[in-house]
Formats: C-alpha cells, sequence, structure tokens
C-alpha cells in the first residue's frame, strides 16, 4: 500500500544521504541513546510514548533536565489534520473457567489498577479510565486525530499473516535476507532509485503471488 512505500522510500532517501547517517548505521546502542537524547546529542527519535517516562528518568539521574524531553507527532498530514494511532499496552485477564470469587477480586484489582494505582501516569502512558486527563508531554498532540487500527473482519483474521509467511516477504522480520535490509543495502551503496524500484518489484511479485493463491482470501473476496 502507499503508506507502506511512503515510509520505506523515505528511509532509503535518508540512508542514501552520507549527511543525514551514522559512520556506522548498522549498529545500536539503546541505553546509551537514552542519556544522548537527554544531552540533545540526538535530536530527534521515532519512538513510541512508553519511552518518554524512560529517557526523563536517564535525564534526572545525570542531573540534565527532564523537561527538555518532549514528544510531538508525526511531521505530516493528511487532508489538513494530523493523526496519530494509539495501541492497547499489556491487557488484564482472568481465565474464563475461575469461579466467581475469583472473577470478583479480578474485576476489583482492575478497577484498582485502572482508577488507583497511578501506573499509567508513572509510565506516561493514556489512562483508560473515561474522563481521565491527558499526559503533560501530550499537549502538543490536542489537535490531533486518535485512531486504532481495525481488527480483521470474520474471515480475514489470520489472512494478512498467512500472506506475509508464505510469500516470504517478512514484514515484521529483520533477518539478513530481509528486503529491509535489502534496502538499506542498496542505499549504502548508493544505487539510487533504481535500485529501491528492484528490491520493491521483486517483493510486491512475491506478495501478490501468495496473496492470489490465498483461499480464504478469495472465499471472502467471493
Amino acid at each position: 500500500g502507499d503508506a507502506y512505500y511512503n515510509v520505506f522510500k523515505m528511509m532509503y532517501d535518508v540512508f542514501s544521504d552520507s549527511t543525514l547517517i551514522e559512520a556506522d548505521p548498522v549498529s545500536s546502542d539503546w541505553e546509551g541513546s537514552k542519556l544522548m537524547i537527554a544531552k540533545g546529542e540526538i535530536a530527534t527519535m521515532t519512538m513510541g510514548s512508553w519511552a518518554v517516562s524512560q529517557f526523563k528518568q536517564v535525564a534526572t539521574e545525570n542531573g540534565l533536565n527532564p523537561d527538555d524531553i518532549a514528544y510531538m507527532p508525526a511531521p505530516f498530514s493528511k487532508d489538513g489534520k494530523q493523526y496519530a494511532e494509539t495501541t492497547s499496552d499489556y491487557c488484564l485477564g482472568v481465565n474464563k473457567n475461575s469461579d466467581d470469587a475469583h472473577k470478583e477480586l479480578a474485576k476489583k484489582y482492575v478497577e484498582w489498577f485502572i482508577a488507583e494505582s497511578g501506573f499509567s501516569k508513572a509510565e506516561g502512558g493514556i489512562n483508560t479510565l473515561q474522563g481521565s486527563e491527558m499526559p503533560d508531554y501530550l499537549t502538543a498532540f490536542s489537535d490531533c486525530v486518535f485512531f486504532e487500527k481495525a481488527t480483521a473482519p470474520e474471515g480475514l483474521t489470520g489472512v494478512w499473516d498467512a500472506i506475509d509467511k508464505e510469500s516470504e516477504v517478512g514484514i515484521w522480520q529483520g533477518d539478513a535476507a530481509n528486503f529491509k535490509l535489502q534496502m538499506a543495502e542498496a542505499a549504502f551503496a548508493a544505487k539510487g532509485d533504481a535500485g529501491f524500484k528492484e528490491i520493491v518489484d521483486a517483493v510486491n511479485a512475491k506478495w501478490n503471488t501468495a496473496r492470489d493463491a490465498n483461499a480464504d482470501l478469495a472465499a471472502y473476496l467471493g
């Protein structure tokens, strides 16, 4: 789809410009990066909101100003509006086969956890309790439209993953043969738009073959 293409093309263009990447673009240091952004050595990072509290903590521990850590929406819009995706974190539940006493106790725990524990505030999350205030660091999102990914309709559950696996495209994979690594290597080698197109065409061909052969998708489409 267009969204995937745009993201990967932007990544490819950035990796193709030696002035925008580090001397060693293939290794990472997550813990070290927290201190670097707190010091201002890193300007921006593409992260989920869960990381904000960690950055602030590192800043505080190192005598730096945690208020220097801020969070902003992705700098692009559609039809004049900015959008931000919200996703659920780990979920709480109780075994359906538990007796009524256990279920009632579990319900009380969930109510306490959401309304009184302070967990969401401590972690910088958006509390699921209706009427809760937004975290201070999300003030830049006040004009954003929040959305959640729609769940797959009946008949399509698992189909996308099945096509991904059968095609061996591996959207979520990061092995050496994965197309995302191929894109990075082609960009570093200055293969230009032709190199990007060659990889995209190969990925699309594998995906389309697996998609067209998927019986569940065919049945859903009728």
